[in-house]
């Protein structure tokens, strides 16, 4: 129903086209965006990541961009990625605000 459909905003001649993801599963897209270019752009423009399970579910999950590491917290609330070091502790006060 959406494929094919004209983009009706702003006098826009786009019509949408639906086509299979290239990359297949979080993990994947994460590894794929830690070294984009992406991540050195205005936060606006910068990929977001949201809890998927757990009691979190739904909320967004910290993006490190510094050094383009990234840190995922996962459900069991550890924390996996490209950082040296485990944030330990009340991941708010440890992990940078955006």
């Amino acid at each position: 129903a959406f494929n094919g459909k004209k983009w009706e905003k702003f006098n826009s001649e786009k019509v949408a086209s639906l086509a299979y993801a290239r990359i297949q599963g979080k993990a994947a897209l994460v590894m794929h965006f830690q070294n984009s270019s992406l991540m050195n752009e205005d936060k606006r423009c910068r990929p977001i990541l949201f809890h998927s399970e757990g009691q979190d579910t739904s909320d967004q999950e910290h993006f490190l961009s510094s050094n383009l590491n990234i840190c995922i917290r996962q459900p069991d609330g550890s924390y996996s990625g490209d950082m040296l070091e485990s944030p330990k502790g009340n991941s708010d006060e440890n992990l940078e605000k955006d």
